[in-house]
């Protein structure tokens, strides 16, 4: 059995923060997230980079952790994920993973198409370091090659190596309902989906979604302040009824 610290942190900051939110920083301008994390960072659990994003910033990727973890007033459990979306051979998985988590990252993101082996590598390299594997079980865009036995078969993979959490989709509670059904109750799922691409909070947290990954409806809104309360307040009441 693994020691799984990031999920373990992860309900840690849950609780720290009373927040299932995770901040997706998809902006094009540094400060723009850092304003967002400045008034709300006690309110979130956690923050997902996109590799592409942090190129943008003109940051190296230990800069744009700093940014986050050292603003001023953050939830001091604040997990940070890096979406890099391993997709390599099991010795380039390792040799990823070992550079994000060097460059301060709780977690990184995982395809799982690659096969186990290659997964491993990346989960290998977690463990030596107390860091987190998710493995992606589905997308949440239209026409994506992702079929049910595809889902299915990384099910399998997630519980097999065991990993800290899986990404499933929060516009699709079909899939992730399937996917809940395949991990049991003690697997932490993360779903993006859920806002601007036709998610919604009830039916993710209802089908198994633990942890919302929301981006465009906070920065994109009038009052990121009044969407992250917001998203907040429906989150938990969601997983109250859920487990009443």
């Amino acid at each position: 059995m693994r020691n799984k610290n990031f999920a373990r942190n992860m309900v840690e900051s849950a609780k720290e923060s009373k927040s299932r939110l995770i901040f997706a920083a998809d902006v094009d301008n540094a400060a723009d997230a850092k304003a967002i994390l400045k008034n709300h960072g006690p309110n979130l659990a956690a923050v997902k980079l996109h590799d592409a994003y942090i190129s943008g910033w003109n940051m190296s990727p230990s800069e744009a952790v700093s940014m986050i973890k050292d603003t001023k007033d953050i939830n001091p459990k604040i997990q940070v994920i890096i979406d890099a979306k391993l997709a390599d051979i099991d010795k380039s998985n390792a040799k990823k993973a070992e550079y994000y988590f060097s460059q301060g990252f709780d977690a990184i993101i995982s395809h799982g198409f690659q096969g186990a082996p290659a997964v491993k590598a990346a989960v290998d390299v977690a463990d030596k370091s107390g860091k987190g594997v998710l493995l992606l079980m589905s997308m949440t865009t239209p026409e994506n090659l992702f079929t049910l036995e595809i889902t299915a078969a990384l099910s399998y993979m997630a519980k097999s190596l065991d990993v800290d959490g899986v990404v499933s989709p929060g516009n699709k509670p079909d899939i992730t309902s399937l996917v809940r059904e395949d991990l049991g109750k003690n697997t932490l799922i993360f779903s993006p989906g859920i806002g601007v691409q036709g998610g919604g909070v009830e039916s993710a947290v209802k089908a198994g979604t633990d942890f919302a990954i929301i981006g465009r409806s906070i920065f994109d809104s009038q009052s990121p302040s009044q969407a992250i309360s917001d998203f907040n307040m429906r989150l938990n009441q969601a997983l109250r009824d859920r487990d009443s």
